[in-house]
């Protein structure tokens, strides 16, 4: 049994005069992977606000492309109706000019939906 902690501590010696031997002490490695790690964290950090703002961005464009869309479907909005009230006046303006051709008309359309709808059952 103590052979494998005589041979641990003997490879940890080995290790520690290798790098003695090359000039660089335990201490230097430690500082060195200390500042790998800092450097590390920074990144991580970084890369996280950079995520950060291009998601802010693209919810920006998302909110102005809706805005846009809902703008657009307003105005399409308001375009029906503007036709709507248009084609309401002619159909009365229609009715006080040819009372009798819209009775007619109406009589016609009413024949119509009648037969549609009997012909289904």
């Amino acid at each position: 049994m103590n052979n494998g902690s005589t041979k641990a501590k003997s490879t940890g010696d080995a290790g520690a005069a290798a790098a003695t031997a090359s000039g660089v002490s335990i201490d230097d490695l430690a500082r060195q992977i200390e500042t790998i790690r800092s450097d590390l964290s920074t990144l991580a950090s970084l890369f996280g606000e950079v995520g950060k703002a291009e998601a802010s961005r693209a919810r920006d464009n998302l909110k102005a492309q809706g805005q846009a869309a809902q703008d657009i479907t307003e105005e399409q909005l308001e375009h029906i109706r503007r036709k709507a009230v248009g084609y309401r006046n002619d159909a009365e303006d229609f009715v006080q000019r040819k009372p009798e051709a819209a009775l007619g008309i109406a009589a016609g359309l009413g024949l119509l939906v009648g037969l549609f709808l009997s012909s289904r059952r």
